[in-house]
């Protein structure tokens, strides 16, 4: 088929008509997110997550339709649907995508590591260049709203203040300024993002190397309490 007949393009008046357009912008929006021909593989299954992040994090969860996903993706419903079995399946995928590449990615990142004082400077390294404090943001605030986030937000709040914990109390060989530590790090990160919503990376660089020595110059305290 010519493209001139593919697109409608009525020579006689000279320009395009309405379902012409329509499918001229379809085919430019599927050209900027390189979808071009290309089949439904696994591999797109993380671009839908990807955008998925970018539109929470630009626009929060209301902006998280099927219909708005397809249209950035220039995919059909048929393509999200090969993928997902419906929104609230996409969601679950979501949060456990974040969970996977912000906790368990950032956790196993550490693991070549052995002395834990390195691993916590690498860790505060790692998440001052890799976390995304807008999609972060939005996480916690939807999950006032929905369940099931609050539910991934919850699980991977612990792991994170499990994590800092085990290795505080492995430098410090105290258990109450290891919870005192990690219960630091994790104020200043949730107030960071709650708080600041244009902070740079340099001003979160020098936060994070204040609350690392912090957390390693607490000197003997009585136990305050055990919770």
């Amino acid at each position: 088929m010519e493209l001139r007949a593919f697109f409608n393009l009525d020579v006689a008046d000279g320009g395009w008509n309405l379902e012409g357009s329509k499918r001229f912008l379809l085919l430019l929006r599927t050209i900027r997110y390189g979808m071009f021909m290309e089949p439904d593989t696994p591999s797109q299954r993380q671009h839908w997550l990807e955008l998925g992040f970018e539109i929470l994090g630009r626009d929060g969860e209301k902006a998280l339709t099927i219909d708005n996903l397809c249209a950035l993706m220039g995919r059909t419903k048929g393509s999200f649907y090969h993928h997902f079995k419906g929104r609230k399946a996409f969601i679950q995928a979501l949060m456990d995508h974040w969970e996977e590449r912000y906790t368990s990615g950032v956790i196993d990142a550490m693991a070549p590591h052995d002395d834990p004082l390195q691993r916590l400077i690498e860790l505060g390294a790692l998440t001052t260049e890799e976390v995304d404090l807008r999609l972060e943001r939005a996480i916690r605030v939807w999950a006032d709203r929905e369940p099931s986030v609050r539910a991934t937000l919850d699980r991977v709040d612990g792991r994170r203040e499990g994590y800092l914990y085990a290795q505080f109390e492995a430098v410090t060989g105290s258990p109450h300024k290891a919870r005192l530590a990690a219960r630091c790090h994790m104020a200043l990160l949730v107030g960071t993002q709650m708080l600041y919503r244009d902070l740079s990376r340099d001003a979160l660089r020098e936060l994070n190397a204040f609350a690392e020595r912090l957390g390693l110059e607490i000197g003997p305290q009585p136990p305050l309490s055990e919770t």
